[in-house]
């Protein structure tokens, strides 16, 4: 949905109208002696509930000065540990109503799912219901 856009129900049972065109336009890998950073850039991010969405654009234009969203995870090399900071998605499914930016770390996993609109991360699929779309890396 967050490519294509559509309207419907998670698997929370949380409802979502988005306009799509989200999406993953860039991903850059930065590398030191300890960590693997990714930086993800989307083309925007659609709030679930479309009477919401332009004034949370607005926002993110006040506050960010782009519309693009940008999100970073790492991978600590010594213990082979992701980590989100402030931007797991706290276990929440795709249209949550409010933004998550939880923090949490994770051994590495063979996939890492946007699991909520605001592109907050899990190691878990927390919308099996919901179709997907890969990119490796």
């Amino acid at each position: 949905m967050d490519i294509t856009g559509g309207a419907g129900f998670d698997d929370g049972w949380w409802p979502y109208a988005i306009n799509g065109n989200n999406d993953l336009i860039q991903v850059e890998l930065s590398e030191d002696i300890y960590y693997y950073t990714y930086t993800l850039t989307y083309k925007d991010e659609d709030h679930p509930d479309p009477e919401l969405d332009a004034t949370y654009d607005a926002y993110r234009l006040i506050r960010y000065g782009r519309i693009e969203d940008v999100e970073t995870f790492s991978i600590y090399k010594p213990t082979n540990q992701i980590f989100f900071v402030e931007i797991w998605s706290n276990d929440k499914t795709f249209a949550y109503p409010i933004g998550q930016h939880g923090n949490a770390n994770f051994p590495v996993q063979s996939a890492i799912y946007i699991a909520v609109w605001n592109h907050a991360m899990d190691v878990d699929d927390d919308n099996p219901s919901l179709s997907k779309t890969y990119h490796w890396q």
